[in-house]
């Protein structure tokens, strides 16, 4: 387990010991080897469905 506390005598909310999401990026690049890396090409993403909050122009947000 990474993170000790992240069992249910901590955080009610999980359902059990070691259950929690981690995510671990090795950035890392052999400066002499950089030509041969190809950066990840991702998918073009709409975020208002996710914080519409951001884009609405009548609450004054991000965007508006």
């Amino acid at each position: 387990m990474l993170d000790s506390s992240q069992q249910p005598a901590y955080n009610p909310e999980l359902p059990g010991k070691g259950v929690s999401c981690k995510t671990i990026f090795d950035c890392t690049v052999p400066w002499h080897m950089k030509d041969e890396f190809k950066r990840a090409e991702f998918m073009e993403v709409d975020p208002r469905p996710f914080a519409p909050q951001l884009f609405d122009k009548a609450q004054g947000g991000a965007h508006g």
